[in-house]
């Protein structure tokens, strides 16, 4: 589909979509990882009778890592939006969304006015 958006916008838009979806995955392989390795980490170290409480504790920690891995990845793209200067010319706030809604309409996320 194509872009609604003046030029000077789009490498901005597509380098900060590139750099989410690279920090997105990133964040996948973590959680598939630490998933993966819980099942002979708690067979072979937990005792018999504490599995349960070390299995509930374990997936307690991996949620709120992903948690913190998603608020992270918004901050960051948050943060490219303004070291690339990808901004709303009416409101000033962050042109960028993870939907692309700014690319289809051409209208600002937060302030719904038109940027084109």
């Amino acid at each position: 589909m194509r872009s609604v958006l003046p030029e000077r916008y789009l490498a901005a838009g597509q380098a900060i979509s590139k750099a989410h979806n690279v920090r997105v995955l990133l964040l996948i392989v973590a959680f598939l990882a630490a998933m993966i390795l819980w099942a002979p980490l708690l067979s072979r170290y937990a005792p018999l009778a504490h599995r349960e409480d070390l299995a509930i504790g374990y997936l307690c920690l991996i949620s709120a890592g992903v948690f913190i891995g998603i608020y992270r990845i918004f901050q960051r793209d948050k943060a490219m939006c303004y070291q690339l200067c990808y901004l709303c010319p009416n409101c000033g706030k962050p042109l960028y969304s993870s939907k692309g809604y700014e690319k289809i309409t051409g209208r600002c996320p937060a302030c719904q006015k038109t940027v084109a």
